[in-house]
Order: C-alpha cells, then structure tokens, then sequence
C-alpha cells in the first residue's frame, strides 16, 4: 500500500467511512504484532498491544499528517504503548 491509498483510505474514515480502517488494520496488523512480540516475548499481551496500537491510532487520526509515513506513525504508536506497558509492569505499584 502506498502513501497515496493510506491518505485516501485515511481522508474516507475521518469523513465517516469507518469501515475502511480495517484496511489498514489488515495491512499493517502483522508488524505491529511482530514488534510486540518481539518486545514482550509473550503471545497474548502482544495479540492485546497489537489491537491496542490500533484503536489508539484510530482515535487519534485526525492527528496523523498525510505527508508523513502512515506505518512510521503507528509504529510509533506501538513502541510508546509497550514501553509505558513495560515500565508500568516493572514498577512497584504496576
């Protein structure tokens, strides 16, 4: 999928068609995972970051800029969300 899909699948959701985020979803659904996994080493709390990832992302698109990598968006979405995740299991009050 190129930049220019990802904007128009974008553009479509943020007008009401949210059916169309499950393309994307179905695109980038196993790198997310991967990180994920790679990072937690723990199938189901990779399966649980993976879906979170993605429901953070929709609820922020708006704030995501078309000139920019959509995947390098999420990407970063997924890192921040299993870092904080890590840290909060690695506290004494997690």
């Amino acid at each position: 999928m190129d930049r220019q899909q990802e904007n128009r699948i974008i553009i479509e959701v943020l007008q009401g068609d949210r059916q169309k985020y499950s393309l994307l979803v179905e695109h980038y659904k196993g790198h997310v995972f991967h990180l994920a996994y790679r990072m937690t080493g723990d199938l189901s709390e990779a399966e649980d970051l993976t879906q979170e990832t993605f429901i953070r992302a929709y609820l922020h698109l708006s704030k995501f800029h078309p000139d920019r990598s959509f995947f390098t968006w999420l990407y970063t979405i997924g890192i921040n969300l299993i870092r904080n995740q890590r840290i909060r299991r690695m506290s004494p009050r997690g």
